[in-house]
């Protein structure tokens, strides 16, 4: 449940300055330009510049058809290709983009920013091979840059490459240390190698310099927790949301929290407040499904799993949920269904067969359910919740004897349930072992049960 959300780093555009005349000038420099063209139409560097202009005036087309016009008066003019190729991947035309960067850095193969920008156009792609290849370059060319620095780190936690990423966060910030996000960007890397102190320590630094930033909290809050520091991410997550409430995963993470922490309400209007943002979450319907049954609101936690298993979240679990939340409002037939489905899907699970055997049970079918328990007991010995289930079989089906013999072997694993002794105590009773039958049932009262003598 709890997950980081990290961008890529935001792809920089690497424009050539106009000419100082042009900068400095206090006629309109789109006027300047066109002046001399008049002047001389064969001349690249009036459209080159004008094309400068109508890209930071954001007039792509413009821009466009005046870059083409240098490149046909000069078809060597590295810059206007990577100019306009910077103008392609902005309207998203990328396959455009490429063939202009392939063909600026053939004229100039030493020219960093060509290399970065055509990565960024690789990465947008999905083609992380030749986006690291580009990156590589750039930064081996210009090993200064905090930006390319930072996109490589950025592909390599991409790529599940921690360490590399790491590596590259720490040379950019020692280039530029007082960037927040990178602080977030490493933190994010140590979380995924698990070094959650050193992630901590990134957060920190990165709330420090920009403390209105709620991802940071967010983050920090995450790392806390894998620290099992819960009241310091519970106050992280409040904080996050404090400043946006408007992110569904703070939610979710500190209803998680308040989850383990059994306070179920809190944690379900957490969770209701995050589905309200992110209607879709199939795993949170789960969450809220779980929180909802340990409420014993089954109704509702029956719902919550369905819509999980709709949207195909933890589909098997859901099941496992909605059958209890089905098994309390006495659908059986239902709970069956769902059952069913689970030991279909995990067929050498021994709770799945313990727990089919038990809707078995209640429908009256208990040879069915000792076929189960036997089964569960075959794939797990150690599930000795499958005694006191085929107990209850073989005492629906008068067997007697062999219901106190599985009981008394749950007990043996279990001495501290009480509800076994009552129920060991009821098939005494159908005996006519009255003494052996006040003996549990007398057990069953020091440990606490409370109701346990039969009427």
């Amino acid at each position: 449940m709890v997950k980081r959300r990290l961008g890529w780093a935001l792809v920089i555009v690497f424009l050539c300055a106009a000419p100082a005349a042009l900068a400095q000038g206090t006629e309109d420099p789109l006027e300047q330009c066109r002046h001399k063209i008049l002047i001389n139409p064969d001349d690249p560097e009036p459209y080159y510049n004008r094309a400068l202009w109508y890209a930071r005036l954001r007039n792509d087309q413009k821009a466009i058809e005046d870059y083409s016009k240098c490149i046909s008066l000069d078809p060597k003019m590295a810059s206007a290709y990577s100019n306009r190729a910077n103008i392609y991947y902005r309207q998203g035309k990328i396959e455009s983009a490429l063939k202009d960067f392939n063909k600026a850095i053939s004229l100039s193969p030493d020219k960093a920013s060509y290399y970065y920008n055509r990565g960024c156009a690789y990465r947008s792609l999905s083609d992380f091979t030749n986006a690291l290849a580009d990156f590589n370059k750039a930064c081996q060319l210009d090993q200064a840059n905090e930006l390319m620095l930072e996109a490589r780190a950025d592909l390599y936690l991409r790529r599940g490459e921690n360490g590399k990423a790491v590596d590259d966060y720490g040379k950019a910030i020692a280039i530029n240390a007082k960037r927040a996000e990178l602080y977030n960007k490493r933190g994010s890397a140590y979380f995924e190698l698990k070094k959650f102190d050193l992630a901590v320590a990134d957060f920190d630094e990165a709330i420090k310099l920009e403390p209105s930033a709620a991802i940071s909290y967010y983050n920090r809050g995450s790392a806390q927790y894998k620290l099992k520091n819960s009241k310091a991410s519970l106050a992280d997550f409040s904080r996050s949301i404090q400043m946006d409430s408007h992110k569904c995963e703070p939610y979710a993470s500190r209803a998680k929290v308040f989850y383990e922490q059994g306070e179920y309400k809190k944690a379900l209007n957490d969770f209701d407040h995050a589905l309200k943002i992110d209607s879709q979450r199939g795993d949170l319907y789960h969450a809220r499904g779980c929180t909802n049954l340990a409420l014993g609101n089954n109704q509702q936690a029956a719902e919550d799993s369905t819509k999980a298993i709709q949207l195909k979240a933890n589909v098997n679990s859901a099941r496992w949920n909605r059958a209890a939340a089905l098994i309390a409002l006495k659908n059986y037939k239902d709970a069956l269904e769902d059952m069913n489905e689970v030991v279909k899907a995990e067929p050498n699970n021994a709770m799945a067969y313990n727990n089919r055997a038990d809707v078995y049970n209640k429908l009256g079918k208990s040879d069915l359910a000792i076929i189960d328990c036997n089964q569960a007991l075959k794939l797990d010995p150690s599930c000795t919740v499958a005694y006191a289930t085929r107990a209850e079989a073989y005492d629906g089906i008068k067997q007697f004897e062999q219901a106190v013999k599985d009981f008394s072997k749950f007990i043996q694993s279990n001495p501290s349930f009480a509800q076994a002794y009552v129920s060991r105590s009821k098939v005494h009773e159908k005996m006519g072992r009255w003494d052996l039958s006040a003996k549990d049932r007398q057990h069953a009262d020091q440990l606490g049960y409370k109701d346990s003598y039969i009427k």
